[in-house]
């Protein structure tokens, strides 16, 4: 558990390297068993978000795959708290990047949450609501 603060706030960088990091040091755990116990407020930007939702898949559009993940460990490596894959900078002034992931989450029936910059998306006692 998270017992020295609060709230957790996570900036932006690379997801995939965030997401191993966040693993191999046991942070994941103590934060998703602080965030269930309701001990703690998360925030996050960026790749911040997207380690919380339901698979890192498609990110690698975004973000260089340093660790060499497949598919399957992309899929493991996100914390799984949010229903959906998180695509940040998403906005009517997509780049190509952020349309390619997009596409790669239709393409391959993975529900995702667009989020344009200074979106958020609220979760608590199990309902989520979206705050533009």
């Amino acid at each position: 558990m998270l017992e020295w603060s609060d709230l957790v706030w996570v900036r932006g960088g690379n997801a995939i390297d965030l997401a191993v990091k966040m693993q191999e040091s046991k942070f994941a755990d103590a934060l998703v068993q602080s965030l269930k116990a309701d001990l703690i407020v998360y925030g996050g930007y960026s790749a911040g978000a997207c380690v919380l939702g339901s698979s890192l898949e498609g990110v690698e559009y975004a973000d260089e795959n340093i660790h060499k993940l497949t598919n399957e460990q992309l899929q493991s490596a996100a914390l799984s708290l949010y229903r959906k894959v998180i695509i940040p900078h998403f906005n009517s002034e997509k780049n190509e990047i952020i349309k390619k992931w997009e596409q790669y989450c239709i393409e391959n029936n993975m529900p995702f949450a667009g989020l344009a910059d200074g979106e958020v998306v609220v979760i608590s006692n199990g309902a989520e609501k979206l705050l533009k």
